[in-house]
């Protein structure tokens, strides 16, 4: 869950805005992580889908720097994903830093609407890009990965209601690829990013002390935020039921 913020995501829980996230957090084992140091990194999905710690990876950044010439790069995934050398069966959609290219045991797709992939957008089998935009099309809030609306109420409604709608057709596409097109897998990672992406343009809607909290685009801001997590909840509650009696891990 890439983006989710904890605090908040209880205080809606707790108002039973988010019943499918309660009920998964009631009936589970629960922990709370601390990245610790490695979170400066800014590599946090690297960690997750290769195991290393930024020390075992020699990486503490995505931005490489060359002091002899003074240049400066950014680079994407690096390492193979840590199951890429088992022999379980896995099937991705979206995780950032997994390198299909690195991992022959991995089918699925990479960078559709991920919000920092770390690699482009890539399948395994090659076919299954064509077949899956032709059932679900490109991802349909590109324009808000990035967005700042915080200077337009407009444009900050305009965010929230195309990540929501995002979400719902990640959703769709992800129970697609965990039952009809890969039916047998050990390992389904499903990674929904819209939260980050609302998250880094919405926040300052329900943080009461952000500068921008009384900004004529706070309140619109608050209501996108608080449906992109209602979203969240229904695309965990959706993936939750069609998993079965599969073990479910959901963390961010």
């Amino acid at each position: 869950l890439d983006g989710f913020e904890v605090t908040l995501a209880e205080r809606l829980m707790a108002e039973g805005q988010m019943p499918a996230m309660a009920d998964l957090r009631k009936r589970s084992a629960r922990f709370l992580l601390d990245h610790g140091p490695a979170l400066r990194a800014g590599l946090p999905w690297e960690h997750a889908a290769t195991g290393l710690s930024p020390e075992s990876a020699a990486r503490w950044s995505p931005i490489e720097f060359d002091p002899t010439s003074y240049a400066a790069w950014q680079e994407g995934a690096r390492f193979a994903p840590w199951w890429a050398d088992t022999d379980l069966r896995v099937v991705v959609f979206d995780p950032p830093f997994v390198d299909l290219g690195r991992a022959r045991n991995t089918q699925g797709i990479v960078a559709w609407g991920s919000h920092d992939s770390g690699t482009g957008r890539a399948a395994r089998p090659a076919a299954l890009l064509a077949d899956f935009v032709h059932r679900f099309g490109d991802y349909p809030a590109h324009e808000w990965h990035y967005g700042m609306p915080w200077s337009s109420a407009t444009r900050a409604r305009l965010m929230g209601e195309a990540l929501c709608q995002a979400l719902d057709l990640r959703s769709r596409a992800a129970q697609w690829l965990a039952t009809e097109r890969f039916p047998e897998w050990d390992l389904f990672y499903v990674v929904p990013s819209e939260l980050h992406s609302g998250m880094e343009g919405l926040w300052h809607g329900v943080d009461a002390v952000h500068p921008l909290n009384t900004h004529p685009s706070a309140s619109v801001a608050a209501r996108g935020m608080l449906d992109i997590y209602r979203a969240l909840d229904r695309f965990v509650g959706q993936i939750v039921q069609t998993a079965g009696d599969a073990v479910v891990v959901a963390f961010t």
